[in-house]
């Protein structure tokens, strides 16, 4: 008797608690934010997130990114760090490399102050995502001549991280998030070929690019297992490994409703 009479009160305090809770988003009737994410922009993609309040602390959100094919942004700044890694023959392939894809990133958010889809959050996510290449230039210089092979492919993977970020109302409409730093860690997966006229080259110069290639790639994917494979009409590289990055620094404008 003593154990069910104690069922029914925590039962009954648990009721009164999601009541409180959720007070302040029937209050409002606010229980979804639509957001843009402006940052995204500057670097030639579309990114939009909605947003599902479950109670004030924590909500759902679901988000996805486009970006049609294009050149790389910031190519001086992407020019200078591959420089370092390939003895300067990161400017063929950052002037003719052209990338598009897009991926999906659903997340739970706990946020830790009193408003509903208010404040600072803690956000674990999973990402997918996929990438078309295009154009991804090759260069083998040696002592003799000059070996040029325009790669075209795919990358993709699966990952998962934390966002932390803070979620302010500009407005009762209007919201700004800013995720402050997202580290992910993520299964990535790479394959690109290339059809190219290398009949005219020697069965040593054809493994000799084999090895630089595989070289190559491992400088970019450090971490991964690279498999390359040259013949007299052309070149397949493929690669496997773990991919470390982050979602740092963007702002997304949101309407509530």
């Amino acid at each position: 008797m003593k154990i069910r009479i104690l069922f029914i009160l925590l039962a009954l305090n648990t009721g009164v608690f999601a009541q409180r809770v959720t007070r302040e988003v029937e209050r409002t009737g606010e229980w979804n934010v639509i957001k843009v994410n402006l940052s995204a922009l500057t670097t030639g993609t579309f990114s939009f997130q909605y947003e599902r309040a479950l109670n004030n602390h924590v909500s759902l959100a679901l988000g996805a990114k486009f970006r049609p094919s294009a050149g790389l942004p910031f190519k001086s700044t992407i020019k200078s760090f591959l420089d370092t890694l390939s003895d300067g023959v990161a400017i063929d392939f950052v002037n003719n490399a052209r990338v598009g894809g897009y991926a999906i990133s659903p997340e739970i958010r706990f946020y830790l102050g009193k408003g509903s889809m208010h404040g600072f959050y803690i956000a674990p996510f999973l990402r997918y995502e996929k990438n078309n290449l295009d154009n991804w230039r090759y260069t083998f210089n040696s002592p003799t001549k000059t070996i040029i092979i325009d790669f075209t492919g795919n990358q993709n993977g699966v990952g998962a991280g934390i966002q932390l970020g803070a979620h302010y109302l500009l407005s009762q409409k209007i919201s700004l998030d800013i995720w402050l730093a997202g580290p992910y860690v993520f299964s990535n997966k790479l394959n690109v070929n290339s059809l190219t006229d290398l009949s005219d080259k020697t069965d040593q110069e054809l493994q000799d690019v084999k090895n630089d290639i595989e070289k190559y790639v491992k400088d970019y994917l450090p971490g991964h297992t690279v498999s390359a494979t040259v013949t007299k009409t052309g070149a397949n590289a493929t690669a496997k490994g773990t991919f470390y990055g982050a979602r740092v620094l963007g702002f997304a404008l949101g309407y509530r409703f």
